[in-house]
């Protein structure tokens, strides 16, 4: 290398030209990549990095309930359809799903079967009642 002041030679790995004291420009070093950030993931974390603890709902727990149940089903159906709902927006924080859409299945099903005999418990009083 050489001094661009003076133009005297230097020396490798000097900071400064040893003849007029001017500073030497240094390359710089090569650009570090960028730090990735910690992936979202529930299996063992990176030390210092740990996971969100995951819940199940307790919304689905209680729908699958209520949708178990002879004059609840309906609102079984309806808090499976919220519980649902909410672990889709938790992005994995909270689990019971499966639960969920139990309660949904099974609470439109026994709502549809509840109707089914209303109607018919009707149409059997109607036939059955007499109009003198």
């Amino acid at each position: 290398m050489i001094c661009s002041s003076c133009g005297s030679a230097l020396q490798a790995g000097t900071s400064f030209c040893a003849n007029c004291g001017t500073p030497v420009a240094v390359a710089p070093a090569a650009p570090q990549p960028p730090v990735a950030p910690a992936p979202l993931y529930y299996g063992n974390p990176t030390p210092g990095y740990y996971a969100p603890v995951r819940t199940t709902s307790g919304l689905a727990i209680a729908g699958l309930i209520l949708s178990l149940l002879y004059f609840t089903s309906l609102i079984g159906a309806i808090m499976g359809h919220v519980a649902l709902s909410k672990i889709n927006q938790s992005r994995g924080a909270i689990e019971g799903r499966g639960i969920a859409i139990a309660a949904i299945a099974t609470g439109w099903a026994f709502t549809a079967i509840n109707g089914l005999f209303f109607f018919f418990a009707i149409i059997a009083a109607v036939a059955t009642s007499s109009y003198y």
